[in-house]
């Protein structure tokens, strides 16, 4: 089994074949679909696991996962639980933008859910949850823009802007030192 490297390639069908070749770059084999696989299970050497790690990390990863739930913006949310022999024990989450658009990566995501990628929670945020927060969320802001105004109106009767541009300037304050205010 030394000397030996494997090329995985598809026919036009579809099937595919595993090329088996020596050091010399003669061919020493062909398998086809996943007898290869079969060949080498046959076999419990260490050289047999190599090949089949090398032959299985060829292949394209097609993992699909799990929708979990979707956002008021569109965005759907998926998890992928980890393979019951492996090492990991945490699941990969990730989320796909509305309409599969890869340029709204950037927008903000939902403080619920971005909780939940991030593995700071076990569970999905529920629709009546994440309905609450925005709800929270835009009462403050329509607070916010009240105290804003509110507070815009009196700060622009206590200052007069004079000579330099956006610099207070207050009558009861001296301007240069030991002239007194006003000065």
């Amino acid at each position: 089994m030394a000397g030996l490297v494997g090329v995985l390639s598809y026919d036009n069908a579809g099937i595919e074949w595993v090329n088996i070749y020596n050091m010399g770059g003669q061919i020493c084999g062909e398998l086809a679909g996943n007898s290869y696989l079969r060949a080498m299970s046959r076999g419990r050497g260490l050289i047999a696991s190599v090949l089949q790690n090398f032959f299985n990390s060829l292949k394209p990863r097609q993992v699909s996962g799990k929708l979990i739930g979707k956002d008021y913006l569109g965005n759907s949310y998926y998890e992928v639980k980890p393979p019951v022999h492996s090492s990991r024990s945490r699941p990969s989450r990730y989320y796909i933008p509305k309409d599969n658009d890869a340029t709204k990566f950037d927008e903000p995501l939902p403080a619920e859910w971005e909780a939940w990628l991030r593995l700071r929670r076990r569970d999905p945020p529920s629709t009546e949850e994440v309905a609450q927060n925005f709800q929270l969320m835009s009462s403050k802001k329509i607070k916010a823009l009240e105290i804003d105004k509110r507070h815009k109106g009196t700060e622009e009767d206590d200052q007069v802007v004079t000579g330099i541009k956006n610099f207070p300037s207050y009558g009861e304050y001296e301007k240069y030192p030991g002239k007194g205010p006003g000065g």
